[in-house]
């Protein structure tokens, strides 16, 4: 549904009971790798330019906007996602 907008990375998969190889054996989703990581972890690990999060903020606002327009809702938003 969000697949190539530049505001969402790529869903790959979902399981009911883990992914085979790994040792967590719960439920979950697969996505594609963030490039810098998470908002929390750019926000931890090193300085960030006010513009830059100004920027930063901003794609997540059109992401979000881009969510409800197509009647869908995030129900955990928060940096470490």
């Amino acid at each position: 549904k969000f697949s190539g907008h530049p505001s969402f990375i790529t869903y790959i998969k979902s399981s009911p009971e883990g992914f085979s190889g790994t040792t967590i054996k719960q439920a979950g989703i697969m996505m594609e790798a963030a490039e810098g990581g998470t908002l929390q972890d750019v926000m931890k690990d090193r300085r960030v330019a006010r513009a830059d999060l100004r920027q930063l903020f901003f794609d997540m606002v059109v992401g979000v906007e881009y969510m409800h327009r197509q009647l869908t809702l995030h129900r955990d938003l928060k940096p470490a996602n």
